[in-house]
Order: structure tokens, then sequence, then C-alpha cells
């Protein structure tokens, strides 16, 4: 009888102990997933100066993460801190947190570029291998994309 007393509690304690990881995970995996299940891409722009702690709080504040924390982790398991860089970036709502992190890491259709004061060049464009070629003027720009990009 007192072992059986004992067992019902160590059964009873496994079930809570299981219930409670279940519950736990499941609260973490929604705050990794996407608020939205559909959501058209969206155009975003990372100012220069935009710190990562101000960036994760405007995605937060815009509907695009569920979580800061859980964004942050994602950029930590990832390798991401610091990788974000200012430039014009296609998102969507519909992203889970490591979908975003991985787009704003890996795939901005815009770059900022800061230029020297001394700089003579007005127009840049990279080609497919990312070798960047200056023009003066805009028709040495269009020769250039013309000689590079098609």
């Amino acid at each position: 009888m007192l072992t059986m007393n004992r067992t019902k509690k160590i059964l009873i304690g496994v079930a809570v102990a299981l219930l409670a990881s279940l519950l736990l995970a499941l609260f973490a995996l929604y705050q990794f997933s996407a608020p939205q299940s559909k959501a058209p891409e969206e155009r975003i722009i990372i100012n220069l100066g935009t710190s990562e702690k101000e960036l994760i709080n405007q995605l937060h504040a815009q509907g695009y993460i569920r979580s800061p924390l859980a964004f942050s982790m994602v950029l930590t398991i990832k390798g991401g801190h610091g990788k974000i860089e200012p430039g014009g970036y296609l998102i969507s709502k519909a992203m889970s947190a490591w979908q975003l992190a991985d787009s704003l890491v890996n795939h901005p259709y815009q770059r900022w570029v800061l230029l020297p004061k001394e700089t003579e060049y007005l127009y840049f464009l990279h080609d497919q291998e990312g070798k960047i070629h200056p023009a003066r003027t805009y028709e040495e720009h269009l020769e250039n994309i013309e000689k590079y990009l098609r």
C-alpha cells in the first residue's frame, strides 16, 4: 500500500513535469513563429546608424516578430548579431523569426554605401562577382550597366 502511494506520486510528478515541458515547448515555438499566416512582402528601410536593439524593437512594434527576445536568440544561434546592414529589405509578417533573420542578414535588395567626400565618382554599380564599377557621369554609368550587367 505504501509503495503504491509512492508510485502514484512519482507518476503524477512525471506527468506534471511532462505537461509543463510540453506547454513550455509550445510557448517557445509560438514565440518563434510568424505573426500572421498570410501577409504580403513589404519593403522596409534600415537607416544608417540604427542599432540592432532599435531594429528589433521596431520589428516587434510593427508586428514582424512576436518576441524581441526570441528574435535576438535566433540571431545568436545563426551568428547574425552585428551583420544586419543598412539598406532596403523585402520582408513579410508571414515570416518566422528564422526566415526573417535570414532575410535581414543575407538578402538585402539594396545596400547603403558611405562615400568619402573627396570622391569624383557619382555613380556606382557592382557586377555579378561583387566588383564595384564607378562612373563620373550618367553616360559612363549607362555604359557600365551595358558592359557589366547584360
